[in-house]
This record gives structure tokens, sequence and C-alpha cells, in this order.
């Protein structure tokens, strides 16, 4: 069996919707799907929260440290997954015939965007080759920390030295409209991390009326820069370099059983990065 977009699709996210399963949270999300892909493929070993550190070559210490929320191991490839679970700024009860199931308040898609696409990035960054920047910058508290790629080793624990990794993947589930639905005025400085059906790739940054936000000292002296900062945080305010192009096609996520009435509906989208694949970046969004 093959491990792609099409298995995640029809083995796992289709079977959670057969089932009339509707997630509270991310965590919960995660653990299904873990648990979805080991009953499906029981040869295969599957690591939650596998752990991933950028280091530095001479020094050995560590640069940045980021965590993959799931790794599949088949067939001697390695299957990088990152998942998003994000509900509308509201509370609401769905319900079947017997339970009762929450969603809670998650607001500020413009942040949730901009984490699936960096989300992109990181399985980027293991799938290809060449995923690393010529420069690493990392924010922090204000600072900007640069260092060269050729001083930068991957320590990928527990995965071995020179894990294989054939493709990877990132999926998220949500019934907030602001993610997938058409471009408006009123979103315009994040108009390019909005993850409307079409196709992503090449530098996304964060925008306002006359340009592109992509130079830090310009973007610093912006009202909207400050706007991005304050409201999304520093290090969401780099632009993001995707070395791919990407298809979005959002899916409906609407379990049979479960009574919506005039609630907001679930949709998925998967983006499988594939190295075969690799493409000169565009950008249509």
């Amino acid at each position: 069996m093959c491990f792609n977009k099409e298995f995640l699709q029809e083995k796992c996210i289709n079977s959670f919707v057969n089932d009339g399963i509707i997630f509270t949270n991310e965590s919960q999300f995660q653990f299904a799907l873990a648990m979805k892909i080991k009953e499906t493929l029981p040869d295969s070993t599957v690591y939650l929260e596998q752990p991933i550190f950028l280091k530095n070559k001479s020094k050995d210490n560590i640069i940045e440290k980021m965590y993959i929320d799931i790794v599949v191991k088949y067939n001697d490839k390695l299957y990088p997954i990152e998942l998003k679970y994000k509900t509308t700024n509201k509370e609401l009860v769905y319900s079947d015939s017997v339970n009762n199931y929450y969603t809670f308040n998650q607001g500020a898609a413009d942040c949730g965007s901009f984490d699936f696409v960096w989300d992109i990035k990181r399985i980027e960054r293991l799938v290809f080759e060449q995923g690393l920047e010529d420069t690493h910058i990392k924010w922090s508290r204000g600072e900007i920390i640069q260092t060269n790629k050729k001083n930068i080793k991957i320590d990928y624990t527990t995965l071995g030295e020179k894990p294989d990794f054939g493709r990877g993947f990132v999926i998220m589930i949500t019934n907030n409209k602001s993610y997938y639905g058409k471009k408006r005025t009123e979103q315009l400085y994040w108009k390019n991390f909005i993850l409307e059906d079409g196709t992503i790739g090449g530098t996304l940054n964060w925008a306002n009326d006359t340009e592109e936000l992509s130079d830090y000292q310009k973007a610093n002296k912006s009202d909207d820069w400050k706007k991005i900062k304050n409201a999304c945080g520093l290090s969401r305010c780099k632009p993001i370099c995707l070395k791919g192009s990407y298809k979005l096609e959002w899916k409906e996520y609407t379990p049979a059983n479960i009574d919506f009435n005039k609630k907001p509906q679930f949709k998925y989208v998967i983006v499988e990065v594939k190295e075969l694949e690799y493409k000169s970046p565009v950008n249509d969004l």
C-alpha cells in the first residue's frame, strides 16, 4: 500500500466521517489519526511529537528545536505529518442521537493560516534535500540571529542519522470559513495567507495597500507591521519562502449522523510535499 495523500484521505479522514467523529481539539485528531494509521498499516511505526533539532556544527548548540506532530515509518521510509484543527470563534455543540461534541473558541485565522503555511515550510526542510535556507534566521525577543546553512546540522534523534523522508503532509480540518473563503478587503494585510482553493507557493508576505512587507527594517516602521506584531507575535512577522508549489483543494467533512442545525460545517485540506514533484515556486494567492 502506498503512503500518500489518497491513503490519508480515503483510509483515514473518510473513515472518521463515516464513523461520525467530530473532534473537540487537535490532540484528539492527532491521536485518532495515529491510531488509524497503525490499525490500517500494522507493520508501520508511528511516532508522536517527534523532536528534531537544528544545531551549530562546530559548537553543537541548538539553533532551533521543532516537533513534528506525527512521523510514520513504513517500508523503510519516513513520512512526517503536521496537523491543524481549527474551530470557529465561538463555542458550539454538535450532536448525534447519543452524544454531544463540543468545539471551543479559536479565532485568529490570520495566525492559523500563517502557521499552516509555515508547517508546509517545515515539512519541506525534511523532504527536500535543500530544504534549509542558505541563511537560517531565528527571531527571538526582538533579536535576529543568522547562521549560515553550511554551519547547520540536523539531529533527527530516534529517527537515525540519515533518515529517508519519502514525502510529507500538512492537514487541516476546520469549521471556520475564514481559512478557505474568498479574500475580503478587511483581511488585506493577510491576504497572501488565506488558504482558498488554488495554488500556493513562492514567497508569502504580510501585505498592506501599497507594498508587501518583505523587508524587516521597512516593515518595522509601518502601522500594519505593528498590528501584525501585536496580533500575531514577532515570530510570525517574517515572510515564508516555499521551495515548491502546492494545490489547495478543500473537501467536505460532514458526518451524516451529526445534526448541524445551521451550525458551520467542517472542511479539510491535505497538502502533500513530494521531492519528485518539486517545481519552481509560483504564487497564485
